[in-house]
């Protein structure tokens, strides 16, 4: 009997071992699955413009992500799962306009993640995610009729991105987010009758696009819309007696048409609205007395 229990004995352990450390794993297990499936409902209550349960749903599931965090400190996936549902928070309030309680929840995500890129300066992802954050606030902030505030965000956004594009150079979404976030810059200085910044504002993003990548069936028509609306600024400063400026913005658009035409020579739309383009810039030559400057502009 006692050769028996001591044979028993070693079994009997490892089956008591190995209960304890899946009790150990459950407590970090279960609690990240029922934070995502929270975070998925809130968003789903958010469509269907339940705020209140929504917000209850994000609420839970952040308290949940702080604690796994606090128990697991070096553990960067738990503090990025933080932040993603603060910034899915700020969403739902966004879209339902709950704008201060949504800037609120994108604070507290990008401060977790302006941490998280100090703690590991040449991690692009993790710089890519404060720019991400930095372009919500600027958002909300032109919203709240905050316009010095989210020109502030929109500015370190682009300064994070310059640094992203400098990085890696064939990444196609970093730099056309880059561009998309120095129109929001140039649209701004606008609203703040800031025409000479905001002409060099504008300015930058022909040199950003110059950086895309070619990558086929990439769908352009955010380029084409872009070029829209430096159209549409430029017309805006010619009503208010800034030719000059809105030349600029003019020929910022032109070469964002000459890029799209370079990139798909055979699309027809964007043909046409190159030549479109350069009428513009032809019709306001010839509306300062410039006609020869016109002419060159006219034959192209």
């Amino acid at each position: 009997m006692v050769f028996h229990d001591r044979r028993v004995l070693p079994f009997t352990w490892l089956l008591v071992l190995f209960a304890s450390l899946s009790a150990g794993a459950e407590p970090l297990l279960v609690p990240l699955k029922r934070a995502s499936e929270l975070t998925k409902k809130g968003e789903v209550l958010g469509l269907e413009q339940k705020v209140d349960d929504a917000s209850a749903a994000f609420e839970e599931a952040s308290v949940l992500y702080q604690k796994l965090a606090d128990q697991n400190p070096s553990d960067v996936a738990d503090r990025q799962s933080l932040a993603a549902c603060y910034e899915k928070f700020g969403d739902m309030l966004v879209g339902n306009n709950r704008l201060d309680r949504g800037f609120a929840n994108y604070q507290k995500s990008l401060e977790i993640r302006e941490s998280l890129a100090s703690q590991d300066s040449g991690n692009a992802e993790r710089l890519h995610d404060v720019v991400e954050s930095l372009a919500r606030m600027g958002r909300v902030s032109i919203l709240q009729h905050q316009l010095a505030n989210s020109l502030e965000f929109y500015q370190k956004a682009c300064v994070a991105g310059d640094r992203l594009v400098k990085h890696n150079p064939q990444n196609y979404v970093w730099a056309s987010e880059q561009a998309i976030n120095q129109n929001w810059v140039g649209e701004i200085l606008l609203l703040q009758n800031s025409y000479d910044e905001a002409a060099d504002a504008y300015a930058l993003i022909s040199d950003t696009v110059k950086t895309l990548p070619d990558t086929a069936n990439t769908d352009l028509s955010w380029l084409a819309e872009l070029a829209i609306n430096l159209d549409d600024a430029a017309a805006l400063i010619v009503a208010k007696g800034k030719p000059q400026q809105a030349l600029r913005i003019f020929e910022v658009a032109r070469d964002l048409r000459q890029q799209l035409v370079d990139r798909d020579n055979g699309n027809g739309d964007f043909i046409r609205d190159l030549a479109i383009g350069l009428e513009k810039i032809a019709s306001l030559l010839i509306g300062r007395g410039e006609p020869l400057e016109a002419l060159p502009v006219c034959q192209e």
